[in-house]
């Protein structure tokens, strides 16, 4: 009986901002983002219809199903990527792989539109002479990798998303006894420098047929202006240049915040409160004095000091307690942080994301995995944040909204995670007229509690890390 095998294919939903971040500043995240489709396109149009494997194609985020099964169409397997960084994934994929029958398996990624059959075929003909094949890239990664079952030591401890993933890579198959056959070094995609190359490779001329078609077409478009006007148009100009082009998108980006901050002053302005006189007993008798009003007030006060941020989240958090009460007082707190938290999430997800995003910092080495870490595993980061306030709350709102993180995941968690915190303000807010009551101790000694969390952490974080050295 003939084996099976499987190739997978890795991919991420071709969303502009979140493929090809590298090729930026040069071009812009949507050209990135045409180019990337059309590099998937001509690999699911040259390898998924083969009778010598089966296709598979595993994608990311996992929500995008019915995204990339719609751009990719019906006739294949889709399944999402699950785990933590890229090693997981892959070990998932294997194993996935191995579970349902297939004898070999290969993945390859979606950056080197220029694998065909040939290529396919000697890695999994490889397998019957080594226990793992890999496809070196010229940028220190690999392209491909086959095994007939899942390995997990090649896959531990790898630093992803640098020039040392193939060497890690080749001392872990060594140091495990696991045979290795290398098959030919390639290119993939990743710099600006990488996809001129690959379109001095792809250049139509003469009768010389076109390999990946739609790829050679899409950098036709972008890298020769064929539709220079349009969001597609290349930028290539010196790094001085650019971040002078950068700065009056970003000031644009900037100027729907100012107007709300602005009109948040305002609103603070009008009220009686003076701001630098913010007390919990003024707001209350403030507020009060609004009668029906009163919570929405509060609640659109609260929420827009998340402009303000002249007046403390506490403040106001005690305030609402000392008006309203526990329950109310919670129930209004955290309507307004919630309403205050995701304006700032928003703010700095519309006005500062994509500026940043032109700077080549964000893309490379540590930065960047902790950036795509927090796409992966945002409602764990953002529910620890809240949790354990390691970090100024406004601080995490803001930093939030620049990172990757799903505003989903950023709801969720800052709603679980915020939930005792303002239980335990509006609690003491409610007894600070008798301080002498025994509420108010207790609700004093859980706000201290919450308060020294931090220390207690970066105590026992200094005392793990001596008991191990």
């Amino acid at each position: 009986m003939s084996e099976k095998r499987a190739l997978i294919l890795f991919l991420k939903a071709p969303t502009p901002g979140r493929v090809k971040t590298r090729l930026q500043p040069q071009l812009t995240a949507q050209a990135a983002a045409t180019l990337y489709r059309a590099m998937v396109e001509d690999l699911v149009a040259g390898l998924s219809k083969s009778e010598g494997w089966e296709f598979v194609v595993f994608f990311w985020p996992r929500e995008e199903e019915s995204a990339v099964g719609g751009w990719l169409g019906d006739g294949h397997t889709y399944r999402a990527q699950r785990g933590g960084d890229l090693g997981d994934r892959m070990l998932d994929a294997f194993a996935w792989a191995r579970e349902r029958g297939f004898d070999k398996t290969v993945i390859i990624g979606s950056d080197a539109p220029l694998l065909d059959d040939p290529a396919i075929t000697e890695a999994f003909d490889g397998l019957d002479r080594a226990d793992l094949v890999l496809g070196p890239s010229t940028d220190g990664g690999y392209y491909l990798i086959g095994m007939r079952a899942p390995r997990e030591a090649i896959f531990e401890g790898v630093a992803w998303s640098t020039e040392r993933v193939l060497s890690q890579t080749r001392a872990k198959a060594r140091d495990a006894g696991i045979t290795l056959l290398e098959l030919e070094e390639r290119s993939d995609v990743d710099t600006y420098e990488d996809v001129l190359r690959l379109w001095e490779t792809l250049r139509p001329g003469g009768e010389k047929p076109v390999r990946a078609p739609r790829t050679a077409r899409a950098l036709g478009t972008i890298l020769e202006g064929t539709q220079r006007g349009d969001e597609a148009a290349p930028r290539e100009s010196p790094r001085g240049d650019h971040l002078a082009q950068a700065a009056p998108r970003g000031l644009r980006r900037l100027l729907l915040p100012a107007v709300i901050a602005a009109a948040a002053v305002l609103l603070f302005h009008l009220t009686p409160l003076s701001l630098s006189d913010v007390a919990p007993s003024r707001i209350k008798n403030f507020i009060l004095g609004l009668g029906f009003w009163g919570p929405v007030v509060f609640v659109a006060l609260y929420a827009l000091r998340a402009l303000v941020l002249v007046v403390p989240v506490g403040v106001m958090s005690l305030a609402g307690g000392l008006a309203y009460g526990r329950w109310w007082g919670t129930a209004l707190i955290m309507a307004g942080a919630m309403l205050g938290s995701s304006l700032a999430f928003l703010v700095a997800r519309y006005a500062g994301r994509r500026f940043i995003e032109q700077f080549r910092w964000l893309h490379r080495g540590r930065i960047k995995s902790f950036d795509e870490g927090t796409e992966r595993h945002g409602l764990r980061i953002i529910l620890t944040a809240r949790l354990i306030p390691l970090f100024q709350y406004d601080a995490v709102n803001y930093g939030a909204g620049l990172s990757r993180m799903r505003f989903r995941d950023y709801a969720l968690g800052s709603l679980i995670g915020m939930l005792p915190g303002g239980f335990i303000n509006a609690t003491l807010g409610s007894s600070l007229e008798n301080v002498r009551s025994v509420q108010f101790v207790v609700a004093l000694a859980a706000f201290i509690f919450l308060a020294l969390i931090p220390t207690f952490h970066r105590f026992l974080t200094r005392k793990r890390r001596a008991t191990t050295a």
